[in-house]
Protein backbone atom coordinates (compact mmCIF):
# COMPACT_ATOMS: atom_id res chain seq x y z
CA UNK A 1 0.00 0.00 0.00
CA UNK A 2 1.44 3.16 -1.19
CA UNK A 3 0.33 6.16 2.01
CA UNK A 4 -0.81 9.59 0.56
CA UNK A 5 0.96 12.35 2.04
CA UNK A 6 -1.29 15.63 3.20
CA UNK A 7 0.00 17.28 -0.06
CA UNK A 8 -1.12 14.36 -2.02
CA UNK A 9 -4.80 14.40 -0.48
CA UNK A 10 -4.91 18.17 -1.44
CA UNK A 11 -3.80 17.53 -4.98
CA UNK A 12 -6.39 14.52 -4.99
CA UNK A 13 -9.40 16.52 -3.39
CA UNK A 14 -8.67 19.31 -6.02
CA UNK A 15 -10.19 17.66 -8.86
CA UNK A 16 -12.46 14.61 -9.56
CA UNK A 17 -11.33 12.08 -12.23
CA UNK A 18 -12.63 9.63 -13.89
CA UNK A 19 -10.31 6.63 -13.55
CA UNK A 20 -9.69 3.08 -13.21
CA UNK A 21 -7.42 1.39 -11.17
CA UNK A 22 -4.98 -1.89 -10.34
CA UNK A 23 -2.88 -2.99 -7.76
CA UNK A 24 0.49 -4.35 -9.17
CA UNK A 25 1.61 -7.61 -6.62
CA UNK A 26 5.61 -8.22 -6.21
CA UNK A 27 7.41 -10.85 -7.68
CA UNK A 28 11.12 -10.51 -8.64
CA UNK A 29 11.52 -9.00 -12.31
CA UNK A 30 12.83 -10.52 -15.10
CA UNK A 31 16.24 -10.57 -16.86
CA UNK A 32 17.21 -6.82 -18.03
CA UNK A 33 19.30 -5.97 -20.97
CA UNK A 34 21.12 -3.20 -22.16
CA UNK A 35 19.16 -0.63 -24.36
CA UNK A 36 18.28 2.95 -25.48
CA UNK A 37 15.27 4.26 -25.91
CA UNK A 38 15.02 8.28 -26.92
CA UNK A 39 11.62 9.54 -25.79
CA UNK A 40 10.79 13.30 -27.20
CA UNK A 41 14.29 15.19 -25.59
CA UNK A 42 14.93 12.78 -23.40
CA UNK A 43 16.76 9.89 -23.65
CA UNK A 44 17.76 7.22 -21.17
CA UNK A 45 19.78 4.37 -21.24
CA UNK A 46 20.15 1.33 -19.29
CA UNK A 47 23.17 -0.71 -18.79
CA UNK A 48 23.43 -4.12 -17.44
CA UNK A 49 25.24 -7.48 -18.20
CA UNK A 50 21.65 -9.78 -17.85
CA UNK A 51 19.90 -11.77 -20.73
CA UNK A 52 17.41 -10.39 -22.98
CA UNK A 53 14.18 -9.64 -21.64
CA UNK A 54 11.36 -11.25 -23.24
CA UNK A 55 8.45 -9.46 -24.14
CA UNK A 56 5.81 -11.90 -23.77
CA UNK A 57 7.93 -13.64 -20.80
CA UNK A 58 5.77 -15.72 -18.47
CA UNK A 59 6.22 -15.42 -14.89
CA UNK A 60 7.82 -18.01 -13.18
CA UNK A 61 6.01 -17.40 -10.03
CA UNK A 62 2.57 -16.10 -9.79
CA UNK A 63 1.94 -11.98 -9.95
CA UNK A 64 -1.03 -10.43 -8.86
CA UNK A 65 -2.64 -6.97 -10.23
CA UNK A 66 -5.71 -6.21 -8.43
CA UNK A 67 -7.97 -3.38 -10.01
CA UNK A 68 -11.27 -2.02 -9.72
CA UNK A 69 -13.10 -1.61 -13.08
CA UNK A 70 -15.64 1.44 -14.46
CA UNK A 71 -18.65 -1.20 -16.21
CA UNK A 72 -19.53 -0.03 -20.13
CA UNK A 73 -23.60 1.41 -20.23
CA UNK A 74 -24.52 -1.57 -22.14
CA UNK A 75 -22.94 -3.96 -20.72
CA UNK A 76 -24.51 -6.81 -22.99
CA UNK A 77 -21.84 -5.18 -26.10
CA UNK A 78 -19.08 -6.40 -23.97
CA UNK A 79 -19.85 -8.83 -21.92
CA UNK A 80 -19.92 -12.92 -23.31
CA UNK A 81 -22.57 -15.37 -21.80
CA UNK A 82 -20.73 -17.22 -19.34
CA UNK A 83 -18.21 -14.43 -18.19
CA UNK A 84 -17.91 -11.11 -16.63
CA UNK A 85 -16.04 -8.09 -15.97
CA UNK A 86 -13.90 -9.81 -13.26
CA UNK A 87 -13.84 -13.32 -15.18
CA UNK A 88 -13.19 -13.99 -18.85
CA UNK A 89 -11.40 -14.87 -21.23
CA UNK A 90 -9.14 -11.85 -20.84
CA UNK A 91 -8.23 -12.11 -17.55
CA UNK A 92 -7.56 -16.82 -18.24
CA UNK A 93 -5.41 -15.59 -20.92
CA UNK A 94 -3.60 -12.97 -19.13
CA UNK A 95 -2.87 -16.00 -16.58
CA UNK A 96 -2.37 -18.72 -18.66
CA UNK A 97 0.46 -16.78 -20.75
CA UNK A 98 2.08 -14.38 -18.75
CA UNK A 99 1.46 -15.94 -15.10
CA UNK A 100 -0.41 -12.47 -14.11
CA UNK A 101 -3.66 -12.77 -12.14
CA UNK A 102 -6.15 -9.77 -12.46
CA UNK A 103 -7.49 -9.46 -9.13
CA UNK A 104 -10.81 -6.79 -8.68
CA UNK A 105 -11.41 -4.67 -5.99
CA UNK A 106 -14.22 -3.67 -6.91
CA UNK A 107 -16.99 -2.65 -10.33
CA UNK A 108 -18.51 0.82 -10.76
CA UNK A 109 -21.05 2.51 -13.68
CA UNK A 110 -19.66 5.41 -14.79
CA UNK A 111 -22.05 7.25 -12.70
CA UNK A 112 -20.75 6.45 -10.01
CA UNK A 113 -16.88 5.54 -10.35
CA UNK A 114 -15.44 9.00 -10.56
CA UNK A 115 -16.77 9.28 -6.58
CA UNK A 116 -15.68 5.97 -5.69
CA UNK A 117 -12.29 6.27 -7.51
CA UNK A 118 -11.83 9.68 -5.88
CA UNK A 119 -12.83 8.20 -1.97
CA UNK A 120 -10.22 5.56 -2.70
CA UNK A 121 -7.55 7.61 -3.90
CA UNK A 122 -8.10 9.70 -0.59
CA UNK A 123 -7.82 7.54 1.63
CA UNK A 124 -3.88 6.58 0.76
CA UNK A 125 -4.69 3.17 -0.87
CA UNK A 126 -2.56 4.39 -3.74
CA UNK A 127 -2.87 1.29 -6.73
CA UNK A 128 -0.35 0.43 -8.40
CA UNK A 129 -1.37 0.67 -11.97
CA UNK A 130 -3.51 3.49 -13.03
CA UNK A 131 -5.85 4.01 -15.83
CA UNK A 132 -7.29 7.26 -16.62
CA UNK A 133 -9.45 9.37 -19.36
CA UNK A 134 -7.94 12.17 -17.00
CA UNK A 135 -4.77 13.30 -18.46
CA UNK A 136 -4.55 15.98 -15.80
CA UNK A 137 -5.10 13.44 -13.33
CA UNK A 138 -1.79 12.03 -14.83
CA UNK A 139 -0.28 15.67 -14.37
CA UNK A 140 -1.63 15.47 -10.46
CA UNK A 141 -0.02 12.44 -9.83
CA UNK A 142 3.80 13.67 -11.52
CA UNK A 143 3.13 16.79 -9.67
CA UNK A 144 3.02 14.39 -5.88
CA UNK A 145 5.62 12.31 -7.72
CA UNK A 146 4.01 9.24 -6.93
CA UNK A 147 4.60 7.78 -10.70
CA UNK A 148 7.50 5.23 -11.84
CA UNK A 149 9.34 6.51 -14.60
CA UNK A 150 8.47 3.38 -17.30
CA UNK A 151 11.05 4.45 -19.77
CA UNK A 152 13.41 1.33 -18.79
CA UNK A 153 10.26 -0.71 -19.13
CA UNK A 154 9.41 0.18 -22.30
CA UNK A 155 12.95 0.11 -23.83
CA UNK A 156 12.92 -3.10 -22.52
CA UNK A 157 9.75 -5.34 -22.91
CA UNK A 158 7.38 -3.05 -25.53
CA UNK A 159 6.91 -5.39 -28.13
CA UNK A 160 7.79 -4.57 -32.04
CA UNK A 161 4.63 -3.79 -32.81
CA UNK A 162 3.38 -1.38 -30.30
CA UNK A 163 6.75 0.03 -30.30
CA UNK A 164 5.97 0.77 -33.87
CA UNK A 165 3.05 2.14 -33.23
CA UNK A 166 4.66 4.70 -30.77
CA UNK A 167 7.34 5.44 -33.78
CA UNK A 168 4.51 6.24 -36.39
CA UNK A 169 2.86 8.24 -33.87
CA UNK A 170 5.71 10.65 -31.91
CA UNK A 171 2.93 13.65 -30.83
CA UNK A 172 0.63 10.91 -29.18
CA UNK A 173 3.36 8.53 -27.27
CA UNK A 174 5.19 11.92 -26.26
CA UNK A 175 2.37 13.05 -24.45
CA UNK A 176 3.13 10.35 -22.01
CA UNK A 177 6.60 11.99 -21.22
CA UNK A 178 6.84 14.76 -18.38
CA UNK A 179 10.38 16.33 -17.20
CA UNK A 180 11.54 13.57 -19.13
CA UNK A 181 10.30 10.66 -18.10
CA UNK A 182 8.02 8.07 -19.56
CA UNK A 183 5.05 8.51 -16.82
CA UNK A 184 2.64 7.26 -18.66
CA UNK A 185 1.25 5.21 -22.17
CA UNK A 186 -1.46 6.80 -23.97
CA UNK A 187 -3.72 4.32 -25.72
CA UNK A 188 -2.15 5.27 -29.44
CA UNK A 189 -4.98 3.92 -31.07
CA UNK A 190 -6.50 7.04 -31.89
CA UNK A 191 -6.58 8.47 -35.76
CA UNK A 192 -4.49 11.89 -35.79
CA UNK A 193 -6.36 12.46 -39.04
CA UNK A 194 -9.69 11.20 -39.65
CA UNK A 195 -10.82 13.50 -37.02
CA UNK A 196 -10.58 16.81 -38.71
CA UNK A 197 -13.11 19.13 -41.06
CA UNK A 198 -12.97 18.37 -45.56
CA UNK A 199 -15.06 20.63 -47.43
CA UNK A 200 -17.76 18.88 -49.32
CA UNK A 201 -19.00 19.93 -52.43
CA UNK A 202 -21.98 18.39 -54.76
CA UNK A 203 -19.71 17.15 -57.40
CA UNK A 204 -21.99 16.87 -59.69
CA UNK A 205 -23.33 20.33 -59.49
CA UNK A 206 -19.75 21.11 -60.08
CA UNK A 207 -19.93 19.43 -63.17
CA UNK A 208 -23.14 20.36 -64.39
CA UNK A 209 -21.36 23.94 -63.99
CA UNK A 210 -18.15 23.32 -65.26
CA UNK A 211 -16.60 24.57 -62.20
CA UNK A 212 -13.56 22.86 -61.48
CA UNK A 213 -12.59 22.12 -57.59
CA UNK A 214 -11.31 25.08 -55.54
CA UNK A 215 -8.02 26.16 -55.07
CA UNK A 216 -8.44 29.13 -52.58
CA UNK A 217 -11.75 30.49 -50.25
CA UNK A 218 -12.26 32.89 -52.97
CA UNK A 219 -13.32 30.03 -55.12
CA UNK A 220 -15.15 28.71 -52.54
CA UNK A 221 -17.04 31.91 -52.19
CA UNK A 222 -17.21 32.18 -55.88
CA UNK A 223 -18.70 28.28 -56.07
CA UNK A 224 -21.32 29.04 -53.16
CA UNK A 225 -22.64 32.03 -55.60
CA UNK A 226 -22.95 29.76 -58.34
CA UNK A 227 -24.48 27.11 -56.61
CA UNK A 228 -27.42 29.37 -55.01
CA UNK A 229 -27.69 31.34 -58.78
CA UNK A 230 -26.82 29.31 -61.89
CA UNK A 231 -29.47 26.29 -61.12
CA UNK A 232 -26.84 23.88 -60.73
CA UNK A 233 -28.94 20.77 -61.09
CA UNK A 234 -30.57 21.84 -63.53
CA UNK A 235 -34.49 21.72 -62.81
CA UNK A 236 -35.31 24.94 -64.00
CA UNK A 237 -36.32 26.15 -60.51
CA UNK A 238 -34.48 28.68 -57.82
CA UNK A 239 -34.37 26.26 -55.35
CA UNK A 240 -30.54 25.98 -54.64
CA UNK A 241 -28.33 27.35 -51.98
CA UNK A 242 -24.12 27.12 -51.27
CA UNK A 243 -23.53 26.77 -48.23
CA UNK A 244 -24.97 24.54 -45.06
CA UNK A 245 -25.09 25.91 -41.80
CA UNK A 246 -26.88 24.32 -38.44
CA UNK A 247 -27.87 26.29 -35.62
CA UNK A 248 -25.21 25.26 -33.11
CA UNK A 249 -22.73 26.37 -35.78
CA UNK A 250 -20.26 23.43 -34.65
CA UNK A 251 -20.65 19.88 -34.55
CA UNK A 252 -19.65 17.19 -36.84
CA UNK A 253 -21.06 18.86 -40.10
CA UNK A 254 -22.63 22.83 -41.60
CA UNK A 255 -20.07 24.29 -39.16
CA UNK A 256 -18.16 27.07 -39.44
CA UNK A 257 -14.59 25.49 -37.78
CA UNK A 258 -13.69 23.81 -41.43
CA UNK A 259 -14.47 27.32 -42.98
CA UNK A 260 -12.43 29.31 -40.73
CA UNK A 261 -9.71 27.27 -40.97
CA UNK A 262 -9.36 28.73 -44.40
CA UNK A 263 -8.33 31.73 -42.79
CA UNK A 264 -6.12 30.43 -40.36
CA UNK A 265 -8.24 30.75 -37.58
CA UNK A 266 -9.20 27.88 -34.93
CA UNK A 267 -12.29 27.66 -33.42
CA UNK A 268 -14.41 24.91 -31.76
CA UNK A 269 -13.82 21.52 -33.33
CA UNK A 270 -16.66 19.20 -32.66
CA UNK A 271 -16.95 20.07 -28.99
CA UNK A 272 -13.79 21.20 -27.89
CA UNK A 273 -12.29 24.86 -28.02
CA UNK A 274 -9.18 24.71 -29.76
CA UNK A 275 -6.08 26.89 -28.30
CA UNK A 276 -2.82 28.27 -30.23
CA UNK A 277 0.02 29.94 -29.39
CA UNK A 278 0.52 33.47 -29.44
CA UNK A 279 3.67 35.46 -30.29
CA UNK A 280 4.54 35.29 -27.03
CA UNK A 281 4.63 31.66 -26.98
CA UNK A 282 1.70 31.44 -24.62
CA UNK A 283 -1.51 29.48 -25.38
CA UNK A 284 -4.86 31.72 -26.57
CA UNK A 285 -8.12 30.95 -27.12
CA UNK A 286 -8.46 30.64 -31.04
CA UNK A 287 -12.44 31.96 -31.33
CA UNK A 288 -11.11 35.42 -29.15
CA UNK A 289 -7.95 35.53 -32.39
CA UNK A 290 -8.10 38.28 -35.38
CA UNK A 291 -8.46 34.92 -37.43
CA UNK A 292 -12.29 34.24 -36.24
CA UNK A 293 -13.16 37.76 -36.69
CA UNK A 294 -11.85 37.55 -40.66
CA UNK A 295 -13.52 34.44 -41.38
CA UNK A 296 -17.09 35.70 -39.62
CA UNK A 297 -16.59 38.12 -41.52
CA UNK A 298 -16.54 36.23 -45.15
CA UNK A 299 -19.71 34.24 -43.60
CA UNK A 300 -21.21 37.27 -43.10
CA UNK A 301 -21.18 38.41 -46.59
CA UNK A 302 -22.51 34.89 -47.96
CA UNK A 303 -25.50 35.10 -45.72
CA UNK A 304 -26.67 38.62 -46.57
CA UNK A 305 -26.05 37.33 -50.24
CA UNK A 306 -28.21 34.74 -49.86
CA UNK A 307 -25.84 31.72 -50.10
CA UNK A 308 -26.40 30.26 -46.51
CA UNK A 309 -29.84 29.52 -45.82
CA UNK A 310 -31.72 32.21 -44.09
CA UNK A 311 -33.11 30.28 -41.41
CA UNK A 312 -30.10 28.50 -40.57
CA UNK A 313 -30.24 29.61 -37.05
CA UNK A 314 -33.29 27.82 -36.22
CA UNK A 315 -32.50 24.86 -38.65
CA UNK A 316 -31.21 21.54 -36.19
CA UNK A 317 -29.36 18.39 -37.76
CA UNK A 318 -32.62 16.43 -39.00
CA UNK A 319 -33.81 19.50 -40.66
CA UNK A 320 -30.84 20.08 -42.53
CA UNK A 321 -30.67 16.32 -43.79
CA UNK A 322 -33.61 16.95 -45.03
CA UNK A 323 -32.29 19.61 -47.29
CA UNK A 324 -29.57 17.51 -48.14
CA UNK A 325 -31.57 14.93 -48.90
CA UNK A 326 -33.91 17.12 -51.26
CA UNK A 327 -31.08 17.93 -53.37
CA UNK A 328 -31.19 21.84 -52.07
CA UNK A 329 -27.45 22.80 -50.67
CA UNK A 330 -24.44 22.18 -52.02
CA UNK A 331 -21.29 22.64 -50.26
CA UNK A 332 -20.50 22.08 -46.24
CA UNK A 333 -17.62 21.23 -43.74
CA UNK A 334 -16.81 18.36 -41.71
CA UNK A 335 -16.23 14.91 -40.69
CA UNK A 336 -14.77 11.99 -42.67
CA UNK A 337 -17.42 9.84 -42.25
CA UNK A 338 -20.80 12.08 -43.99
CA UNK A 339 -20.63 9.72 -46.76
CA UNK A 340 -22.29 7.00 -44.61
CA UNK A 341 -24.65 9.81 -42.98
CA UNK A 342 -26.40 11.94 -44.29
CA UNK A 343 -25.32 11.73 -47.79
CA UNK A 344 -25.69 8.10 -48.33
CA UNK A 345 -29.76 8.80 -48.02
CA UNK A 346 -28.90 11.48 -50.88
CA UNK A 347 -27.26 8.39 -53.27
CA UNK A 348 -30.02 6.32 -52.77
CA UNK A 349 -32.37 8.95 -53.63
CA UNK A 350 -30.79 9.94 -56.78
CA UNK A 351 -27.13 7.72 -58.51
CA UNK A 352 -26.54 11.08 -60.02
CA UNK A 353 -25.77 12.92 -57.25
CA UNK A 354 -22.35 13.11 -55.26
CA UNK A 355 -20.82 14.70 -52.08
CA UNK A 356 -17.06 14.35 -52.66
CA UNK A 357 -14.38 15.87 -50.05
CA UNK A 358 -11.66 18.17 -51.02
CA UNK A 359 -8.63 19.74 -49.04
CA UNK A 360 -9.81 23.04 -47.56
CA UNK A 361 -8.18 26.24 -49.56
CA UNK A 362 -6.12 29.27 -48.43
CA UNK A 363 -7.53 32.81 -48.50
CA UNK A 364 -4.05 33.93 -49.10
CA UNK A 365 -0.59 32.33 -49.88
CA UNK A 366 -0.15 30.49 -46.60
CA UNK A 367 -0.92 26.83 -46.92
CA UNK A 368 -4.08 25.96 -44.27
CA UNK A 369 -3.14 23.96 -41.39
CA UNK A 370 -5.90 21.70 -40.11
CA UNK A 371 -6.50 21.42 -36.16
CA UNK A 372 -7.32 17.92 -35.49
CA UNK A 373 -9.16 16.52 -32.26
CA UNK A 374 -7.22 15.20 -29.76
CA UNK A 375 -6.95 11.63 -30.47
CA UNK A 376 -6.53 10.42 -26.63
CA UNK A 377 -8.72 9.27 -24.10
CA UNK A 378 -6.87 6.57 -22.18
CA UNK A 379 -3.56 6.96 -20.11
CA UNK A 380 -1.86 4.19 -18.83
CA UNK A 381 0.74 4.81 -15.77
CA UNK A 382 2.27 2.33 -12.95
CA UNK A 383 3.10 3.43 -9.21
CA UNK A 384 6.29 3.86 -7.94
CA UNK A 385 5.49 1.54 -5.71
CA UNK A 386 4.71 -1.47 -8.20
CA UNK A 387 8.22 -3.81 -8.15
CA UNK A 388 6.89 -5.21 -11.62
CA UNK A 389 5.74 -1.99 -13.57
CA UNK A 390 6.98 -4.10 -16.91
CA UNK A 391 3.44 -6.39 -16.33
CA UNK A 392 1.81 -3.71 -17.96
CA UNK A 393 4.03 -3.53 -21.12
CA UNK A 394 3.83 -7.31 -21.27
CA UNK A 395 -0.45 -7.41 -21.09
CA UNK A 396 -0.08 -4.75 -24.21
CA UNK A 397 2.26 -7.23 -26.04
CA UNK A 398 -0.23 -10.06 -25.59
CA UNK A 399 -2.87 -7.96 -26.72
CA UNK A 400 -1.61 -7.48 -30.22
CA UNK A 401 -0.54 -11.32 -30.35
CA UNK A 402 -3.68 -12.92 -29.48
CA UNK A 403 -6.00 -9.89 -31.60
CA UNK A 404 -3.93 -10.88 -34.35
CA UNK A 405 -4.43 -14.57 -34.45
CA UNK A 406 -7.58 -14.93 -32.74
CA UNK A 407 -9.43 -11.82 -33.57
CA UNK A 408 -12.62 -13.57 -33.42
CA UNK A 409 -11.72 -14.83 -29.75
CA UNK A 410 -10.40 -12.15 -28.21
CA UNK A 411 -11.52 -8.90 -30.39
CA UNK A 412 -15.01 -8.97 -31.23
CA UNK A 413 -16.94 -12.16 -31.23
CA UNK A 414 -19.04 -13.48 -33.96
CA UNK A 415 -22.03 -11.93 -32.26
CA UNK A 416 -20.59 -8.86 -32.08
CA UNK A 417 -19.45 -8.62 -28.57
CA UNK A 418 -16.12 -6.21 -28.23
CA UNK A 419 -14.78 -8.79 -26.06
CA UNK A 420 -11.11 -6.47 -26.45
CA UNK A 421 -12.92 -3.99 -23.86
CA UNK A 422 -12.03 -6.72 -21.52
CA UNK A 423 -7.45 -6.59 -22.17
CA UNK A 424 -5.48 -4.51 -20.71
CA UNK A 425 -4.11 -1.83 -22.94
CA UNK A 426 -5.92 -2.91 -25.72
CA UNK A 427 -4.37 -0.85 -28.51
CA UNK A 428 -5.09 -0.84 -32.26
CA UNK A 429 -3.99 0.77 -35.20
CA UNK A 430 -6.50 2.99 -36.57
CA UNK A 431 -4.49 5.10 -39.39
CA UNK A 432 -4.17 2.62 -41.81
CA UNK A 433 -5.04 5.02 -44.78
CA UNK A 434 -1.30 3.91 -46.60
CA UNK A 435 -2.16 0.94 -46.43
CA UNK A 436 -5.88 1.20 -48.14
CA UNK A 437 -4.04 3.22 -50.97
CA UNK A 438 -1.16 0.79 -51.65
CA UNK A 439 -3.87 -1.88 -51.28
CA UNK A 440 -6.12 -0.08 -53.79
CA UNK A 441 -3.24 0.57 -56.31
CA UNK A 442 -2.10 -3.27 -56.36
CA UNK A 443 -6.02 -4.32 -56.97
CA UNK A 444 -6.83 -2.43 -59.68
CA UNK A 445 -3.17 -3.91 -60.36
CA UNK A 446 -3.76 -7.69 -59.97
CA UNK A 447 -7.01 -9.03 -57.56
CA UNK A 448 -4.61 -11.14 -56.36
CA UNK A 449 -1.75 -9.01 -55.38
CA UNK A 450 -3.37 -7.50 -52.26
CA UNK A 451 -3.65 -11.14 -50.76
CA UNK A 452 -0.20 -12.17 -51.57
CA UNK A 453 1.19 -9.02 -50.15
CA UNK A 454 -0.66 -9.07 -46.82
CA UNK A 455 0.53 -13.01 -46.53
CA UNK A 456 4.07 -11.32 -47.14
CA UNK A 457 3.37 -9.22 -44.12
CA UNK A 458 2.23 -11.66 -41.55
CA UNK A 459 -1.46 -10.88 -41.78
CA UNK A 460 -4.07 -13.71 -41.31
CA UNK A 461 -6.24 -15.29 -43.57
CA UNK A 462 -8.95 -13.23 -41.33
CA UNK A 463 -7.31 -9.92 -41.30
CA UNK A 464 -6.73 -10.19 -44.77
CA UNK A 465 -10.20 -10.94 -46.12
CA UNK A 466 -11.52 -8.12 -44.28
CA UNK A 467 -8.58 -6.04 -45.90
CA UNK A 468 -9.55 -7.12 -49.12
CA UNK A 469 -13.66 -6.88 -48.62
CA UNK A 470 -13.00 -3.40 -48.00
CA UNK A 471 -11.08 -2.65 -51.35
CA UNK A 472 -14.03 -4.58 -53.12
CA UNK A 473 -16.41 -2.20 -51.41
CA UNK A 474 -14.67 1.05 -53.12
CA UNK A 475 -14.69 -0.67 -55.99
CA UNK A 476 -18.08 -0.84 -55.72
CA UNK A 477 -19.04 2.52 -55.69
CA UNK A 478 -16.73 3.53 -58.93
CA UNK A 479 -17.33 0.96 -60.72
CA UNK A 480 -21.06 0.28 -59.99
CA UNK A 481 -22.47 3.28 -58.64
CA UNK A 482 -23.56 0.78 -55.59
CA UNK A 483 -25.26 3.17 -53.27
CA UNK A 484 -24.43 0.80 -50.18
CA UNK A 485 -20.64 1.51 -50.92
CA UNK A 486 -20.60 4.70 -51.31
CA UNK A 487 -19.94 6.10 -47.51
CA UNK A 488 -16.55 3.43 -47.39
CA UNK A 489 -15.46 5.09 -50.92
CA UNK A 490 -16.80 8.62 -49.82
CA UNK A 491 -14.21 7.82 -46.34
CA UNK A 492 -11.23 6.06 -47.63
CA UNK A 493 -11.49 5.77 -50.83
CA UNK A 494 -9.01 7.08 -53.77
CA UNK A 495 -11.02 10.63 -53.25
CA UNK A 496 -12.15 10.13 -50.33
CA UNK A 497 -12.11 12.59 -47.11
CA UNK A 498 -9.51 10.60 -44.95
CA UNK A 499 -7.13 10.41 -48.24
CA UNK A 500 -7.50 13.75 -48.43
CA UNK A 501 -6.60 14.53 -45.60
CA UNK A 502 -3.41 12.09 -44.78
CA UNK A 503 -2.02 13.33 -48.63
CA UNK A 504 -2.79 16.86 -48.60
CA UNK A 505 -1.79 17.36 -44.81
CA UNK A 506 -0.59 14.65 -42.60
CA UNK A 507 2.35 13.88 -45.30
CA UNK A 508 2.94 16.97 -45.38
CA UNK A 509 3.11 18.16 -41.82
CA UNK A 510 0.24 20.26 -41.65
CA UNK A 511 -2.32 18.76 -38.73
CA UNK A 512 -1.98 20.29 -35.52
CA UNK A 513 -3.55 18.40 -32.41
CA UNK A 514 -5.75 20.17 -30.69
CA UNK A 515 -3.67 21.01 -27.43
CA UNK A 516 -6.24 21.10 -25.17
CA UNK A 517 -6.35 16.98 -23.78
CA UNK A 518 -8.97 17.58 -21.00
CA UNK A 519 -8.97 19.00 -17.71
CA UNK A 520 -6.03 21.43 -17.99
CA UNK A 521 -8.84 23.76 -16.29
CA UNK A 522 -11.58 23.52 -13.33
CA UNK A 523 -13.00 27.16 -14.38
CA UNK A 524 -13.56 25.36 -17.61
CA UNK A 525 -15.28 22.85 -16.23
CA UNK A 526 -17.18 25.08 -14.19
CA UNK A 527 -18.20 27.56 -16.99
CA UNK A 528 -17.45 26.45 -20.21
CA UNK A 529 -20.64 25.51 -21.29
CA UNK A 530 -22.13 29.21 -20.32
CA UNK A 531 -18.60 30.54 -22.25
CA UNK A 532 -19.72 28.11 -25.28
CA UNK A 533 -23.51 29.51 -25.45
CA UNK A 534 -22.20 32.62 -25.00
CA UNK A 535 -19.82 32.26 -28.19
CA UNK A 536 -22.12 30.68 -30.53
CA UNK A 537 -24.69 33.15 -29.69
CA UNK A 538 -22.52 35.82 -30.57
CA UNK A 539 -21.15 34.30 -33.71
CA UNK A 540 -24.71 33.54 -35.12
CA UNK A 541 -25.62 37.34 -34.55
CA UNK A 542 -22.61 38.31 -36.07
CA UNK A 543 -22.82 35.87 -39.16
CA UNK A 544 -26.87 37.16 -39.44
CA UNK A 545 -25.93 40.55 -40.26
CA UNK A 546 -24.49 42.63 -36.81
CA UNK A 547 -21.90 44.77 -37.20
CA UNK A 548 -18.31 42.96 -37.06
CA UNK A 549 -17.36 45.08 -33.73
CA UNK A 550 -19.28 42.88 -31.89
CA UNK A 551 -16.72 40.79 -31.96
CA UNK A 552 -14.50 42.76 -29.97
CA UNK A 553 -17.07 42.99 -26.98
CA UNK A 554 -17.46 39.30 -27.51
CA UNK A 555 -14.01 38.79 -26.55
CA UNK A 556 -14.08 41.22 -24.12
CA UNK A 557 -17.00 39.38 -22.64
CA UNK A 558 -15.55 35.97 -22.84
CA UNK A 559 -12.65 36.95 -21.03
CA UNK A 560 -14.49 39.05 -17.56
CA UNK A 561 -16.93 35.92 -17.76
CA UNK A 562 -14.21 33.15 -17.22
CA UNK A 563 -12.25 33.12 -20.51
CA UNK A 564 -8.93 34.60 -18.80
CA UNK A 565 -8.92 32.45 -15.83
CA UNK A 566 -9.13 29.50 -18.34
CA UNK A 567 -6.87 31.01 -19.93
CA UNK A 568 -4.52 31.22 -17.28
CA UNK A 569 -4.78 28.00 -15.68
CA UNK A 570 -4.99 26.28 -19.11
CA UNK A 571 -1.12 28.03 -19.41
CA UNK A 572 -0.28 26.73 -16.21
CA UNK A 573 -1.32 23.29 -16.78
CA UNK A 574 1.15 23.17 -20.10
CA UNK A 575 4.00 24.31 -18.25
CA UNK A 576 3.08 21.82 -15.35
CA UNK A 577 3.51 19.10 -18.12
CA UNK A 578 7.08 20.10 -19.28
Amino acid sequence: MFKISSRILSLVLALLIVLSFGACGTNNSENDTTGQTTVDNATTTVETTKAPADPLGKYEQPVTITRVIRTAGNTTAVIPEGESYENNRWTKAIEDNLNIKLETLWTADATQYDTKMSVTLASGDMPDIINTSQYNFILTMKDADVLADLTQSWNEYAGPEIKALAEKKPDMFNAGVLSGKLLTIPNLSGSMYQQISSLWIRKDWMDNLGITPPKTMADVLKIAEMFTTMDPDKNGKNDTYGLALQKDIYGFFAEIFGFAQGYHAFLTEEVHQYWVKDSNDKYVYGATQPEAKNALLALQDLYKKGYIAKDFAVMDYNKLVEEFVAGKVGMTFGQSWLGYWPFTDLVKKDLKAEFRPYAIPSVDDKPVVLGAAWPINDYWAVSKTCQNPEALIKMANLYKKLNKVEPKTYNTTEDGKAVWGLAIMAMDDWDTMQETIDLYKEYREDPEKPRASLKEKGFMEQEIQSKINTIETIIKWIDQRDPAAYGTDAQIGPFGAGTVAFKDYFLKGLTMLNPMRGGESETFVQKGATLKAMEVEAFTKIIMGEPIDSFDTFVQQWNAQGGEQITNEFNAAKAKSK
